[in-house]
């Protein structure tokens, strides 16, 4: 029997609790994308190192805007100065 115990976890050699991860979403990542952050995740209760953090990515429809591919589109009624004014090119 050990003298000490910790008091955080009482021996049993994990703490739960929640942890905050800082991300850099890429830009361009995709529906259902996976993003590995490695030694991100809880430790195990033997000691050893934290896992890896698997995070899938979950992109929201958006009403104005849509995506195809790694383009975004929007549909837009522009009046024929509106274009002469600016740089788009209609074909």
């Amino acid at each position: 029997m050990p003298k000490y115990i910790c008091k955080s976890c009482k021996g049993r050699r994990v703490v739960l609790g929640t942890k905050s991860v800082k991300l850099n979403i890429v830009p361009r990542v995709d529906n259902d994308e996976t993003i590995k952050v490695s030694r991100s995740s809880g430790a195990d209760p033997d000691g050893n190192q934290p896992g890896d953090l698997y995070i899938v990515i979950k992109v929201r429809e958006d009403p104005v805007f849509r995506r195809e591919g790694a383009d975004i589109h929007v549909d837009a009624v522009l009046s024929i100065t509106q274009v002469m004014l600016s740089n788009v090119f209609i074909f």
